[in-house]
């Protein structure tokens, strides 16, 4: 039975081995010789056993002294076989199962009829014999198979249904719930609601495995039924039950032959199917990732006004003077062209940054979801915490000036009318400076007054709870202490703005002061994969492509600040 190279076992069918046996009759030193035998042959069949197994050889004699039977489940994990075959099993032969010590119940009805010799009657015992049971017996083998049950459960099983495959069907059926610490699921079970959403459908299989692993990884609760079937299945069991739905044969149950097998991408018209596994990882993964991302985003965001890219060419922004005012147009007079001037360019580039993690085939073996979450987040908080050094620095630059602009000169300057003369505590007095200031800049024309509101109060760490007090509402009993402030403006706080600085913004789609660009309007990173190389997986890359840059300076206030006395 262990010769070939491949050993397969079908559905419903058992293994059993045993110690060899041998009837002997003689005077004593001939039995003790067949007794030596016995050992001899015993040590053997143990050695060939553990060599094919991989277990120990004293673990094996164990078994074979304890005569251990296997369902196909057990032969695969035990070692003694590589894969279990989908159709069932034949009936069993015919023979005295009786003999042996732990047979099963369902083949104690295959005993042949007791003849009447009298080395049978030595040894024979007459089994109960129900017709129906020995009938059915493969059906309700296959169907515990299938379930995973034990053999004693089997056994249970095979007696107390007496044949009747229904009643099997329900006794795994409540085997199963009963197993189950919750006695039950919490979620209503999956109901299809159209042929397409079964898991004989690769592409739902496929998703719905992908939202399982989401889940788990990220820690939220299912929202389908049918998603909640795969939570918490390792992922070696969703990596095969994907082989399958795409019609690959299962080469061996073998845990490590079988992490290979489900890391192969699984081709169709020479491409990978989005129905594969190491598919289906890379977009859950990519999910976490994203997730990871969002909720570490800088609150600085608001701030940039966004641009899309088509390559990696230079970008430049122009802001285009004010129109003169209308001319007045007499009965039959001529309109005439008017002029205005135009700033800059200020210039932007996009860049990409990025940064590659694997999944090993010890991390599926093992079934190390975690390490793989843990991966993807890392990735996910990196690209954002990426972004938001890049656009902290627009602001830090020049010493807290900001960035230059074309003219070379900072965003923030006392010449441009845009930075407080002084250093001053956050205060209805100073913000009230700051408000004026940006409502009475000019255009690029130098005369038009754009009017334009500040909406966002931008500080550090060092001035956040001080800047929360002066936007408070405030329920005051005198107009002298009304706060005007209360509800005009929004607090953005990033601890890379250190001391006590603060700065006000408009909102950049009316006063654009800082700009993000992304390609092909991707705002957010991406996860790429390909078969691993360098590591036994599948390698992936997290790829963000993006550039910041100051494009203006009219709609913004600096003040160095100072902490409250």
């Amino acid at each position: 039975a262990m010769a070939g190279r491949s050993i397969a076992v079908r559905e419903g069918s058992m293994m059993m081995i045993h110690d060899p046996a041998a009837v002997v009759i003689g005077p004593a030193d001939t039995l003790r010789r067949a007794a030596g035998t016995l050992d001899k042959m015993g040590d053997t069949y143990a050695a060939i056993y553990a060599k094919r197994s991989g277990n120990k050889p004293d673990a094996v004699r164990e078994m074979m002294r304890a005569e251990t039977w296997f369902t196909p489940d057990e032969a695969v994990t035990a070692g003694f076989a590589d894969a279990v075959l989908a159709e069932p099993a034949a009936d069993p032969a015919v023979f005295a199962y009786a003999k042996f010590r732990n047979a099963p119940a369902c083949l104690l009805h295959r005993a042949p009829k007791p003849e009447t010799t009298e080395m049978d009657n030595i040894d024979v015992v007459d089994p109960p014999s129900t017709e129906p049971v020995d009938k059915n017996a493969g059906k309700i083998l296959a169907i515990c198979a299938r379930a995973k049950l034990t053999m004693d459960q089997t056994n249970k099983i095979l007696l107390d249904a007496k044949g009747d495959t229904v009643k099997a069907s329900a006794m795994v059926i409540d085997m199963m719930a009963d197993a189950d610490p919750d006695k039950g699921r919490i979620t209503p079970p999956f109901i299809p609601t159209t042929m397409s959403d079964t898991f004989a459908n690769p592409a739902f299989l496929a998703k719905t495995i992908e939202d399982a692993i989401f889940c788990q990884a990220s820690g939220k609760a299912p929202e389908k039924a049918a998603t909640a079937e795969w939570m918490g299945r390792p992922l070696i069991d969703m990596g095969a039950a994907l082989l399958q739905a795409n019609g690959v044969k299962i080469a061996s149950m073998h845990r490590d032959r079988l992490s290979r097998q489900i890391l192969t991408p699984v081709m169709a018209g020479g491409q990978h199917t989005t129905s594969d596994f190491p598919a289906v990882l890379g977009n859950a993964m990519n999910r976490v990732l994203l997730a990871a991302y969002q909720s570490n985003d800088t609150a600085l965001t608001p701030l940039f006004k966004v641009r899309n890219a088509t390559d990696f060419r230079e970008l430049q922004s122009i802001r285009m003077g004010e129109l003169d005012r209308l001319d007045e147009v007499a009965e039959g007079g001529e309109i005439k062209y008017g002029t205005r001037d135009e700033e800059g360019p200020e210039k932007n580039r996009l860049k990409t940054f990025g940064k590659m993690f694997a999944v090993t085939r010890q991390v599926i073996i093992n079934d190390d979801l975690g390490a793989m979450a843990s991966m993807a987040q890392d990735q996910g908080r990196a690209a954002a915490q990426t972004k938001a050094d890049a656009m902290a620095a627009l602001l830090t630059a020049n010493s807290g000036n900001g960035a230059k602009l074309s003219d070379n000169a900072a965003i923030f300057t006392t010449g441009r009318g845009n930075k407080a003369s002084g250093a001053h505590a956050i205060s209805v007095t100073s913000l009230g400076a700051g408000r004026q200031a940006i409502r009475e800049v000019k255009g690029v024309d130098g005369k038009t007054l754009l009017s334009i509101a500040p909406k966002y109060l931008v500080v550090g760490a060092e001035q956040e709870t001080w800047a929360e007090t002066m936007l408070a509402e405030i329920a005051a009993a005198e107009v002298a202490n009304v706060n005007p402030f209360s509800g005009k403006l929004q607090l953005i706080v990033d601890s890379r703005l250190t001391g006590p600085s603060w700065r006000l913004f408009a909102d950049p789609a009316v006063a654009p002061i800082l700009e993000i660009a992304y390609l092909n309007g991707v705002s957010q990173p991406q996860l790429e994969q390909r078969d691993g190389w360098d590591v036994l997986g599948i390698e992936y890359r997290t790829v963000f492509d993006f550039g910041v840059a100051a494009i203006g300076w009219r709609g913004a206030w600096l003040d160095e600040g100072a902490l409250p006395s």
